[in-house]
């Protein structure tokens, strides 16, 4: 049963790294992976889930008292994993708000730098050169 409480505590730890890493991304990288923090989470999610469905199946009957004080233990890490969670929520809606906004921005310059060309019926007629003088 102590293995199986370090197993999960280890795996919050690395939950709660892995977490604070993502953050910290997007004060560190211009454009964060956002598709691999995923894929790292949820293996990790799924690591944790695997770990606690063995650790309540070696845990039974006259065992209360130690799986209570570990249950408070995990609680406490789950309610840190959960702030975490919801701050880097809150990172990503502000760096896509922050994306939308840039592709406006280039969208308007874009067009603006196109007004200043020449007309597309000028550019798309065809020219000949007069050989003859």
């Amino acid at each position: 049963m102590k293995k199986g409480f370090h197993h999960i505590n280890a795996t919050l730890i690395r939950l709660e790294k892995i977490q604070a890493n993502h953050i910290e991304s997007f004060n560190t990288e211009i454009l964060p992976d956002l598709e691999h923090q995923m894929i790292e989470r949820n293996e990790a999610f799924r690591i944790l889930k695997k770990d606690v469905g063995k650790f309540l199946k070696d845990t039974g009957p006259g065992k209360e008292a130690d799986t209570e004080s570990m249950m408070y233990i995990f609680i406490e890490r789950i309610n840190t994993l959960i702030t975490q969670n919801k701050a880097l929520e809150k990172k990503v809606i502000a760096h896509r708000n922050g994306l939308r906004e840039s592709m406006k921005r280039m969208s308007i310059g874009k067009k603006i730098i196109g007004s200043y060309g020449s007309p597309s019926s000028v550019s798309n007629r065809p020219r000949a050169i007069n050989f003859t003088n």
